[in-house]
This record gives structure tokens, sequence and C-alpha cells, in this order.
């Protein structure tokens, strides 16, 4: 099983263009077997309340509390 960590500020359900680029690397990432792991901050931009950890298929999220004001 080969894997790979993506460390990143913002992942989905926020919505923008990191966002979307990343989706799309994971989603190819998934189809050439690999499996990613994603370790980011919880939504900051939307109003969801997202999980600590979820699991989709062969991807792996880890959602990190961002620090009050470290952004925005």
């Amino acid at each position: 099983m080969r894997e790979v960590l993506i460390v990143s500020i913002g992942y989905i359900p926020n919505m923008g263009g990191l966002e979307t680029h990343l989706q799309d690397l994971v989603d190819a990432l998934i189809k050439r077997d690999w499996y990613p792991i994603v370790l980011t901050y919880k939504p900051i931009m939307v109003q969801v309340d997202a999980k600590f950890y979820e699991k989709i298929g062969k991807r792996r999220i880890f959602r990190i509390p961002c620090l009050g004001g470290l952004f925005y």
C-alpha cells in the first residue's frame, strides 16, 4: 500500500482554488492506487462542523482546530 501525506491549510468543505486543486490531486492519486492522507485545519470559511477524522474510500482526512486569528 502506497500512502502519501498532504498537508494544507484548507480542504473540502472549504471552497476555493486550493481546495478544488487538492480534491483533483487526491482523486488522481486514488486512481493510481495511492492512499492519500490529508492533514488540514477545520473549515474556517464555511459554517460547517467537520469531524476531526474522516475516511472516505481510500482517502483519510484529519482536521485540526485552527488557532483563532491565525489567518483572518
